[in-house]
């Protein structure tokens, strides 16, 4: 196994003041409006056509694809069909109207119509995940205490808007993580251990579960942003974990 070092390699920025969240979706859509992420094998963000679920390979700003050998896909890429469908990103979901861009074998290509609801809930899913890819080293002399051991390593996206602190045991494998972004002022938590998932917010004692389970969703798509880089299967426990916390 690659070691966790070697798959995380990018340049250190200096620290800056965290910058609102609004902010740095501008300033990232703006960098890479149009890539793919990487949601293979994830059934729990897919498109619902009528009564049939069909798992995204990926996701953009602009569209996505799915696996299928139906031939009314075909017959509706040849006639230009505009289609409905309902969009569930874990635990979420949005209507979407839709055509094909593409058929390659059992690869369908779609192309999401503008809407504004549609434009919303797509940016603050792909947000997530742009921060989770941008992630860079934290250097050691900008971490606070906790997470110095050997085993821990740190990293920073968006100007500290998202901070990730994964510690390893001792061959490698991943033992605890965690990840805390802002949201505006309120600094949001998500803690992993192997026997628990903790989710908490700065000065704030009393969460109820709606929101505790919108910080976890948030938390996996940052985790699904990371895991595109070295395509590291490292965190795919923590996903399934956190995944069945937030749907169940």
């Amino acid at each position: 196994m690659v070691k966790l070092k070697q798959i995380m390699k990018g340049f250190l920025k200096k620290e800056k003041e965290p910058i609102p969240v609004a902010e740095a979706l501008d300033i990232d859509l703006k960098k890479r409006k149009s890539h793919r992420h990487l949601t293979k094998d994830i059934v729990e963000i897919h498109l619902l056509i009528g009564t049939e679920v069909f798992p995204l390979q990926n996701i953009s700003r602009g569209g996505t694809c799915f696996k299928s050998n139906d031939e009314r896909f075909s017959v509706a890429f040849l006639e230009r069909k505009t289609l409905e469908g309902q969009l569930f990103v874990i635990g979420q979901q949005c209507a979407v109207q839709f055509q094909f861009t593409y058929v390659q074998g059992d690869l369908i290509g779609v192309s999401f119509m503008q809407d504004k609801a549609v434009d919303k809930f797509l940016d603050s899913v792909i947000y997530f995940m742009e921060g989770g890819l941008s992630l860079t080293t934290l250097p050691k002399q900008q971490v606070s205490s906790y997470f110095q051991g050997p085993y821990w390593n740190a990293y920073q996206a968006l100007n500290g808007v998202i901070e990730v602190y994964v510690g390893l045991n001792h061959g490698g494998g991943l033992e605890k993580m965690s990840i805390v972004y802002y949201n505006g002022k309120l600094k949001e938590i998500t803690g992993f251990s192997p026997k628990a998932i903790s989710v908490s917010v700065e000065n704030k004692s009393d969460i109820p579960l709606p929101e505790k389970k919108r910080i976890l969703r948030n938390t996996v798509l940052i985790i699904l942003g990371f895991k595109q880089i070295g395509k590291s299967t490292l965190f795919d426990h923590v996903l399934t974990a956190a995944i069945n916390r937030i749907t169940n």
